[in-house]
């Protein structure tokens, strides 16, 4: 073998670190997620995974949950959630995907829902929103999804951080990061499929990352890892065909990889001689057919259910081409209620990134995030919806935020050398983690719900006005209001709430001129049960609704801490191999 053949960049040592951000990711994640479906979105999620695992059908129905749910699409015209099938049955009008992968997890639910009954029995005994409630283990199994699915994708960055040639630990403090100084980890909390969608994409990038990296080793990739890369790009079309920009993206990196390697060895007199335009062939048909199989499923899905090949909302979006562009660009960057560089400070590093990876000649990274960013930045930006509505963070613009952060991670090498760099990233990731802060503690929803309660006082409708055209044009501007925006006012809540009231009940009546500087005097309560205190979070409602011990969940978030700090200490040991 040539011994200027670049060798493995991933070892045994490399996967331990990935491991240990996956356990210590994964423990927060635990300790803040909520469990119970935050927005009707994801519970219609829920009761398509829920209708297939119960009887094989995309249909939902058969809880009562799924029964208001076509209830209030039925009285809503404007609903684009749900959609009368051409034949009996309401459906999601969204991709089939993020239902798909919610089966297994409702499953492991069940389980627990059969060895502990009575809690299911007293879930069932009360109802939150204006719905008796059921399922109560399969709604918590399937509604810890995104935080797993989140920490694997901070485990997937370390592993191409390192096969970027990043050092260890850049690589460990770049995984974290992502994971606790970024909106990834309000977005692990919800229950949207924005997540999976992310972790798809990415996982994808990765696989092209291990493409080259065959390559560079003067070996032709594995078949299973150019059909991975489809099958990846296939699966998140599935879970949001609005991503099909990022899809063609990755997929022209990948033919592209595919294309200088197969040229590469054809020019090396080290490597074995073969046909070598039928091997690339071969390559790209086993990369293009699962991606063209899952499209195809989708197109024949939309035709059997809606009797149309092609449903465009979940693609296009509410009020898409309403919205000028400069406006929303600068929204989904700047905004203080949504802007990426607010919910991701740490992303002011990226020049310092970009020219590093400049001058190591790492030019596939630098394009590839070029187009997944401006992939999912300019179509969002023309939507009437380009804040994602009720979630924190531009929740839009997530799948290209691993991408951005590898950005970052380039950067600390740089950071390490100069010391007001030092101090600069030292002050960006701090404040990255207090932005994530509050919106664990107080819950988005419950944001979103005083603001707008708020923001009628404010910003009254004038008479003759449409209200839900007024309600929509006061959302928006509490996006851009320093009063109302997150997560500046969600710690106005928070500091609220600790503070030391002789009347407890006082701790959720808000005055709207304290927490949102409005000149009233109103005094302003969450509409739901689940808004009040901190019964968000899945433990705190554990305990005080159904009275389960804390015990479980603090020995869960325990172990994985302990787990993550013990391969931490292993995987950062310069002298490991």
């Amino acid at each position: 073998m040539n011994p200027f053949v670049r060798r493995r960049s991933i070892r045994h040592t490399d996967r331990t670190l990935a491991r240990a951000v996956f356990a210590l990711v994964l423990a927060v994640y635990t300790a803040t997620f909520c469990g119970v479906p935050d927005t009707p979105g994801g519970e219609i999620a829920f009761q398509t995974s829920s209708a297939l695992a119960r009887h094989g059908s995309l249909a939902i129905g058969g809880t009562p949950e799924a029964e208001i749910l076509i209830a209030h699409a039925q009285d809503d015209s404007s609903a684009t959630l749900l959609r009368e099938g051409i034949g009996e049955g309401t459906f999601a009008s969204s991709g089939i995907g993020h239902a798909v992968t919610g089966v297994p997890f409702y499953w492991v639910g069940r389980i627990l829902a059969l060895v502990r009954p009575s809690i299911q029995e007293l879930h069932e005994s009360r109802s939150y929103w204006g719905a008796p409630r059921s399922e109560y283990f399969e709604h918590l199994v399937a509604g810890w999804r995104n935080a797993l699915f989140t920490a694997l994708t901070c485990w997937l960055l370390v592993l191409s951080a390192r096969r970027l040639g990043l050092e260890r630990r850049h690589a460990w403090l770049g995984g974290v990061t992502y994971g606790i100084a970024t909106f990834a980890w309000s977005q692990a909390r919800s229950t949207l499929p924005d997540v999976q969608a992310t972790l798809l994409v990415f996982l994808a990038f990765h696989l092209i990352l291990q493409v080259r990296e065959r390559y560079d080793r003067l070996d032709t990739p594995h078949r299973r890892t150019l059909a991975g890369i489809g099958l990846a790009l296939g699966c998140a079309l599935l879970t949001r065909v609005s991503l099909l920009p990022i899809c063609i993206v990755l997929l022209a990196a990948a033919e592209t990889v595919v294309g200088s390697g197969s040229r590469r060895i054809a020019a090396s007199r080290w490597s074995p001689k073969g046909p070598l335009g039928t091997g690339r062939m071969r390559a790209l048909a086993f990369l293009l057919v699962p991606f063209i199989a899952c499209m195809g499923l989708h197109l024949a899905l939309d035709q059997w259910r809606f009797g149309v090949f092609f449903v465009g909302d979940e693609v296009l979006g509410a009020g898409f081409l309403d919205h000028p562009m400069p406006t929303g660009v600068a929204g989904l960057l700047v905004a203080p209620g949504k802007g990426l560089l607010w919910m991701a400070p740490a992303l002011l590093l990226l020049p310092w990134g970009i020219a590093a990876a400049r001058a190591r000649g790492e030019t596939l990274w630098l394009l590839v995030t070029t187009g997944v960013f401006m992939g999912v930045l300019l179509p969002a930006a023309t939507s009437a919806s380009w804040h994602g509505a009720w979630t924190y963070g531009p929740r839009f613009l997530l799948p290209a935020l691993p991408f951005l952060w590898l950005g970052v991670t380039f950067a600390l090498k740089a950071v390490e050398e100069r010391r007001h760099l030092r101090v600069l990233a030292v002050g960006l990731f701090c404040l990255g983690v207090l932005v994530q802060i509050p919106a664990a503690l107080v819950d988005h929803a419950t944001h979103e719900d005083l603001a707008q309660q708020a923001a009628r006082l404010a910003w009254p409708t004038a008479e003759g006005r449409d209200e839900d055209a007024a309600e929509a044009e006061r959302f928006d501007r509490i996006q851009w209001d320093w009063g109302f925006a997150a997560p500046w006012a969600h710690w106005r809540i928070l500091r609220h709430r600790l503070a030391p009231f002789d009347d407890p009940d006082r701790r959720e009546r808000f005055p709207v001129r304290e927490i949102f500087h409005v000149d009233a005097e109103a005094v302003i309560t969450p509409t739901l049960g689940r808004d009040i205190e901190f019964r968000h979070l899945a433990w705190v409602d554990q305990v005080r609704r159904l009275d389960m011990s804390v015990w479980p969940p603090a020995l869960i978030v325990s172990m994985l801490l302990l787990v993550g700090t013990v391969l931490s200490f292993r995987g950062l040991d310069r002298s490991a191999p």
